[in-house]
């Protein structure tokens, strides 16, 4: 199987809700869809087959809408299951 890549840009200010604690988000987001995760900056790249590339995107890309609506920290459980488990 051929694997693809796709890099999302990630605001600063946003990565610590959108990864999770010790990023949990990005490890549950690898696990569940057998990609892999790169960080480096803003820049969130991911490395994987075509469908589960663009299942992680999806799920990164509503995990960083979720954080730009708040100016608050909110916890890790339920902002990873409310919004992003249907997605994967």
């Amino acid at each position: 199987m051929e694997s693809i890549e796709k890099i999302i840009n990630i605001p600063g200010t946003h990565m610590s809700n959108v990864f999770g604690q010790f990023d949990s988000h990005l490890k549950v987001i690898e696990k569940a869809l057998s990609v892999d995760v790169v960080v480096r900056g803003e820049s969130v790249k991911v490395i994987g087959s075509e469908s589960a590339v663009t299942k992680a995107a999806r799920a990164l890309e509503q995990l960083s809408a979720l954080a730009r609506s708040t100016s608050r920290r909110f916890p890790t459980h339920s902002l990873f299951s409310w919004k992003t488990r249907k997605a994967l």
